[in-house]
């Protein structure tokens, strides 16, 4: 099994910062921003990585590909400090994050289906399956693990899956 991120969603908190929103719309390059605080609270940056700037002196860094995101943490520190001087250090978290999971030999999806997954042939190719309390879509090669919060809970469902994947049906045809 290889597990591949995904998709990696940080919340960078500046402590005591309060960001003047208009402001900082209006210093951003023109046409990677924007702003209309009748429809969304934020100003949506599209920097290196997608960024939604709070008047609260948060911002989520959208897209990460890693669970390493110091640096682009610091990148985006140093992006914003163009435009509105010296910030704090921030507290950062992951607020959500997804993961792919490749199989070694290719599930049989049919077959899962009659051991309990949820599996509708007419709607999707995967089928739904509950993994140590989370629930993952197989598809017959890859299981695809999604509203996660953190690294331990990507681990525990790997963890989990590393067994429960031997037990499940496998295709005996080259069919995929």
């Amino acid at each position: 099994m290889k597990v591949v991120i995904n998709n990696v969603n940080v919340l960078v908190e500046y402590p005591d910062v309060i960001f003047d929103l208009e402001y900082i719309y209006e210093q951003l390059p023109e046409g990677l921003a924007e702003y209309d605080p009748w429809t969304f609270p934020a100003v949506k940056y599209y920097w290196k990585y997608y960024m939604q700037i709070y008047r609260t002196g948060k911002v989520i860094l959208h897209g990460l590909k890693t669970l390493n995101y110091g640096d682009v943490v610091r990148e985006a520190t140093k992006e914003l400090e163009k435009y509105v001087g010296k910030l704090p250090e921030p507290k950062t978290r992951v607020t959500l994050l997804s993961a792919g999971v490749y199989v070694d030999e290719p599930i049989d999806i049919e077959a899962l289906a009659e051991h309990g997954a949820i599996y509708t042939p007419e709607y999707t190719n995967c089928a739904t399956v509950t993994v140590a309390g989370h629930n993952v879509l197989v598809f017959p090669r890859y299981i695809s693990i999604f509203g996660l919060k953190s690294k331990e809970q990507l681990d525990r469902i790997v963890k989990a899956l590393s067994e429960e994947v031997k037990s499940w049906p496998k295709l005996t045809s080259n069919v995929f």
